[in-house]
């Protein structure tokens, strides 16, 4: 795996092949023997639509059937994607890893998850997409912080990607025994961007921590579910950016401040999320697909596959009232809008109160 020279991926077509021949070759003979099978018996290998898998573009599918020959194991044709997105269980939980894996990193950056202990999120050490810096020495320590990160996924998780997938029901599992297809689904994406937009949550199948915000989405039955925190991370850099450009507006009360102020309050705030790699898209790919109309942020026509528009919009409960109270809206094409908020167990004040104390102006 290791002789990739790609800088972005592990597995390619020509690791795949090395991964055929110094992996699979032997685990077919071992196999093969323990079932008193002989080579005459067909192997089959499941794979789903990975380009690397099939490498129709590079010529490297003539030496991968050349290996299902001498192997005698059956390769399926390409299939439709979003097969292993459905079908395998580890998939319901890659999400979870990657998440969790980016909050450690966050954390040890100074990005803390309490609100109460952050720098106000301009001054964080953050990339143009939005995506925490994290310095070249993190990658030497790679290896530790992902099992560690494995190891701090609840039991749940694992139990409600098996039932989700439908290969298993609560019967199988005592501490579960009531749970169903759909509420592992649910648990897995309480939110329900993973089944709208393809956003999956990182806090599935965790209880909500007593000394931790969240940035939550009300749900249509009164539930409060919490964002991934990538999403939240943009949310929250959104929401102080726009209530920093009040405040601005507020203390220096400018000519016809009341209008401009209004023109702050109705902005359509926007992320860009790569639906494929669970991550912002990068500033160049936005520069080339997007366009402003009418002041939002649109794609232009025939662009933009596999990516999603998420919008922020801001309800102002009073346009005039400088503490500017009032309700953010989370939505996109594909996800009704829901009211944001920012929350935790036990706090009398949200943190969103708190963000207000520090961006929103002063009561006059």
């Amino acid at each position: 795996m290791f002789e990739s020279e790609s800088k972005s991926h592990f597995m390619t077509g020509n690791t795949f092949q090395t991964l055929l021949r110094g992996l699979l070759t032997p685990a077919y003979a071992i196999k093969r023997k323990a079932l008193g099978l002989t080579i005459k018996d067909r192997g089959l290998l499941l794979t789903d639509a990975w380009s690397g898998f099939h490498c129709y573009k590079t010529g490297l599918n003539h030496a991968r059937e050349a290996w299902c020959l001498s192997s005698n194991v059956k390769l399926p044709a390409l299939q439709a994607g979003g097969w292993s997105a459905n079908a395998q269980p580890i998939d319901q939980v890659h999400h979870i890893l990657r998440m969790r894996l980016d909050m450690s990193d966050s954390s040890d950056l100074g990005c803390l998850p309490d609100l109460r202990d952050r720098d106000r999120y301009q001054a964080l050490p953050v990339k143009a997409n939005g995506q925490v810096q994290r310095p070249k020495a993190f990658n030497l320590q790679l290896p530790q912080r992902t099992l560690a990160a494995w190891q701090s996924m609840p039991d749940e998780c694992f139990v409600s990607a098996w039932i989700a997938c439908g290969y298993f029901d609560g019967s199988h599992f005592p501490d579960v025994s009531e749970m169903t297809q759909k509420d592992a689904i649910e648990s897995l994406d309480p939110t329900g961007l993973m089944r709208q937009v393809g956003i999956p949550s990182d806090h599935a199948g965790e209880s909500v921590s007593a000394d931790r915000w969240y940035w939550c989405v009300r749900m249509e039955d009164g539930r409060v579910a919490a964002l991934p925190s990538v999403i939240g991370n943009q949310v929250e850099r959104l929401v102080c950016r726009h209530r920093r450009d009040r405040k601005m507006i507020v203390d220096k009360m400018p000519t016809d401040w009341e209008k401009k102020l209004s023109t702050i309050n109705s902005q359509t705030m926007s992320i860009c999320w790569n639906r494929k790699t669970c991550s912002m898209a990068t500033p160049w790919y936005v520069k080339k697909v997007t366009r402003m109309v009418h002041g939002k942020l649109e794609f232009v026509p025939g662009s933009g596959k596999g990516y999603e528009l998420i919008y922020l919009r801001f309800t102002p409960s009073d346009e005039k009232d400088p503490a500017g109270r009032g309700t953010y809206w989370l939505s996109s094409a594909n996800y009704e809008a829901r009211p944001v908020c920012c929350m935790n167990s036990t706090a009398d004040r949200s943190g969103f109160d708190l963000l207000k104390e520090a961006y929103a102006g002063v009561e006059r």
